[in-house]
């Protein structure tokens, strides 16, 4: 593995400045979910599918309180796929809630890596942006909220996936904002990585 790989990539350090560049008021109105997952069946190359859970401890027993399913969709005679957002299942927020507002918006970062012999590669994806989630079980129209298309390097196989998720209370921090300000920001962060990583 290179250096490279145990660095996080210019879309985390963009999506860190967009979090912290919010006012200390309207944080409170954010709530952030992270997670990575090795594939351990890499060695069938095949693309899996992705439930995101988050467990909170209430009444003296677990309780789901966000759940989230993506698809992974290959691209007919290609090899790319996509991965495209299921339902979303949404019990309790770590968002607050306001008088006017009990729904929220969603941006969720999708980064899948590979193994290409023994080197680890990341691919960076835009964001994928939901509006107006309320608590409940949602089923999404198929394809409609989905990732960039993703090339499956030659010789490579898919090894895992990280999923970054920003939930924004919209009645005070609109998901078109934390998309400002993280394309404001994208390419300094991306100096950064350059600047201090060597990668040769």
């Amino acid at each position: 593995l290179s250096l490279a790989s145990f660095i996080p990539s210019a879309i985390d350090l963009g999506f860190k400045i967009a979090t912290n560049s919010l006012e200390k008021r309207q944080k409170k109105f954010t709530g952030e979910y992270s997670t990575q997952n090795s594939y351990l069946e890499a060695d069938n190359k095949t693309i899996p599918n992705i439930i995101f859970e988050r467990k909170i401890y209430l009444n003296s027993k677990f309780e789901t309180s966000l759940k989230v399913v993506l698809k992974a969709n290959e691209v007919k005679n290609r090899d790319y796929y996509y991965y495209y957002i299921e339902s979303i299942d949404l019990k309790y927020s770590k968002a607050k809630t306001t008088k006017k507002s009990r729904m929220f918006d969603y941006t969720f970062e999708i980064k899948p890596f590979f193994y290409i012999g023994e080197e680890k590669k990341s691919q960076e994806l835009h964001p994928i942006s939901l509006s107006s989630i309320k608590f409940g079980n949602h089923k999404l129209e198929n394809d409609k909220y989905r990732t960039d298309i993703i090339p499956l390097p030659k010789g490579g196989i898919f090894a895992g996936v990280s999923i970054k998720i920003i939930e924004t209370n919209p009645d005070k921090v609109k998901a078109d904002k934390i998309l400002e300000i993280y394309n404001s920001y994208k390419d300094d962060a991306k100096t950064i990585i350059n600047n201090f990583i060597k990668t040769d």
